[in-house]
């Protein structure tokens, strides 16, 4: 008789221990393959609304302290468009104009190295379209072109104006999502979750091209 309540109760605690296991197991599943769903979806319209843009870093020695210099770098665009060029110096945007296969920009030098870039992308915006003498223009040597993905505002605009299940069935994405960019004008687009719902969720950085801000874009799935 002891023997048999030793054994029922074996072989109870074998299934409460083996059902624990397989609940686990298929909830796992379930949170991979959200995860995996979720970066599927994500890639597929973070890349509906970036674009490929090549950014050349330019340095200048300068002898002293000068205001509105003009300084001026050669290149050829093997890639991308010319009028979407621009100037920068670090976060500020310069005016700048080009002149063949010369970009011109107006600076502030301060004395000794001075850092700049050049950018461009496969857009059509329009950049560099200011105008100032270039008589006097100091030539600069540019640095090793590089390619980077960064969001369009145009193609966020775009998004934003079209209908929720339009714009999904476009990309070919079946589950719905959300996505929200946080800058100086904040987009929210997209299906909020239901209330009771498994969520991926994940925040990241990027770059707006034609402004150079850095916004946060937060993307869900569920």
């Amino acid at each position: 008789m002891d023997i048999d309540w030793v054994l029922a109760v074996t072989v109870f605690l074998f299934f409460v221990i083996w059902s624990f296991a397989f609940y686990i197991s298929i909830f796992q599943f379930d949170q991979d393959y959200l995860e995996i769903a979720g970066d599927i979806t994500r890639n597929v319209v973070m890349g509906s609304l970036s674009i490929d843009s090549f950014s050349v870093p330019v340095i200048y020695d300068s002898g002293g302290d000068t205001n509105n210099s003009v300084l001026h770098s050669g290149f050829i665009w093997y890639e991308g468009n010319q009028t979407s060029t621009k100037a920068w110096k670090g976060n500020q945007s310069l005016q700048c104009r080009i002149i063949g296969n010369n970009t011109y920009w107006l600076t502030n030098l301060t004395a000794g190295e001075n850092y700049f870039r050049i950018e461009f992308a496969e857009s059509d915006s329009i950049g560099c379209n200011d105008v100032f003498s270039v008589a006097g223009s100091v030539q600069t040597t540019p640095g090793a072109m590089e390619r980077n993905a960064m969001l369009s505002q145009s193609k966020i605009d775009s998004m934003n104006s079209t209908t929720y299940s339009v714009y999904k069935q476009s990309l070919g994405l079946e589950g719905d999502f959300g996505v929200e960019i946080d800058g100086t004008s904040p987009i929210v687009y997209g299906k909020t979750p239901p209330m009771v719902a498994d969520v991926f969720a994940q925040t990241f950085q990027r770059v707006i091209f034609e402004t150079g801000e850095e916004v946060n874009v937060t993307f869900i799935v569920w």
